[in-house]
């Protein structure tokens, strides 16, 4: 015969999660009354592996947005460009998101921009480019030739690069757990 947790011991610590939950998240919101609108704030508690975990989502309206929200919050926030997924050819997206803990609650900070057809191009053409400088395998670039093998340690990473065009500041973390 084995040790079955109680169930209610789950409920009370989803409870306590939910209340510190809602504690830090009244107490970021009022001392954020300035910024801008948000689209959602979704506060999420659970238990699990016997412990109450609290957490809060803001999403701002837009990446400018979620800039002023994150550095009112202490959140770092990294930014990542993505291919569109296939219902939306030739497009791309940039997310921007980040966390951080403020006293035991994950709080998030993200939002997503998409970007047109035209801009995604220029973005793509931008990070080959980039690519072609840090080649060596001259004078047929395997980052500007996709028929060419990558022969250097400049180009072999770039294939993902030039797909992507993933940028990360100077100093940015997608906000590692405490």
């Amino acid at each position: 015969m084995t040790n079955t947790p109680n169930p209610l011991v789950a409920i009370e610590q989803m409870e306590a999660a939910a209340l510190r939950a809602s504690v830090v998240g009244r107490q970021l919101l009022a001392a954020a009354a300035d910024l801008p609108l948000l689209l959602a704030l979704r506060p999420l508690a659970r238990s699990y592996s016997g412990e109450g975990h609290a957490e809060l989502d803001f999403q701002p309206v837009s990446i400018a947005d979620a800039h002023l929200w994150a550095a009112r919050l202490g959140v770092k926030l990294v930014t990542r460009l993505d291919p569109a997924p296939d219902y939306r050819p030739g497009e791309g997206d940039e997310h921007v998101d980040g966390c951080t803990f403020i006293d035991g609650v994950k709080v998030h900070v993200g939002t997503v921009r998409f970007i047109e057809p035209d801009e995604w191009a220029a973005i793509q053409a931008a990070a080959k480019k980039q690519a072609c400088e840090r080649c060596e395998c001259s004078p047929r670039c395997c980052a500007c030739d996709p028929a060419t093998p990558a022969r250097c340690s400049a180009c072999a990473p770039t294939t993902t690069a030039v797909q992507a065009a993933e940028t990360v500041p100077a100093g940015g973390d997608a906000g590692a757990e405490q």
